[in-house]
């Protein structure tokens, strides 16, 4: 019975290929904020959107940070990652680029939840702040 089950799910797996929006479980524990980063990036053109588990602290470490810093002036187009509890109708709308998750991992080491809510932007003006944060930080020897 369970092998059944197994391969209907599988069957059901494969068959989401055709699907505008495929959803896969995520599992963030596997690799590390840069790597899910990397991961985003290069499945932008598949049309998938990720269910992960709110990221609440610990997984983003400071020793991250400065790629992330790096990263969140980027443009390239991603993979767009949801809360696993959201709607299975999930509005991709225009997905999201690695500057945005970049910007929400480092409010993740911040104390936020990750990912962030559908639809929420990353303004210039929170890059400021952002970045302000991070040049105090840094002065407190953070």
């Amino acid at each position: 019975m369970a092998r059944k089950i197994m391969i209907v799910a599988l069957l059901l797996l494969i068959g989401c290929k055709s699907s505008p929006i495929i959803k896969h479980p995520l599992n963030l524990e596997d690799m590390t904020p840069l790597e899910f980063l990397i991961h985003l990036e290069s499945d932008h053109n598949k049309g998938d959107c990720y269910y992960i588990r709110f990221v609440t602290g610990g997984w983003v470490k400071e020793e991250h940070l400065p790629h992330l810093f790096d990263l969140i002036d980027s443009d390239e187009k991603c993979t767009l990652p949801v809360f696993f509890a959201s709607s299975p109708h999930v509005d991709m709308g225009d997905g999201s680029t690695v500057g945005r998750e970049a910007g929400f991992l480092i409010k993740n080491y911040m104390g936020q939840r990750y990912p962030a809510p559908l639809g929420s932007r990353l303004s210039d003006a929170d890059k400021k702040e952002l970045r302000k944060w991070w040049k105090e930080y840094r002065k407190k020897g953070g």
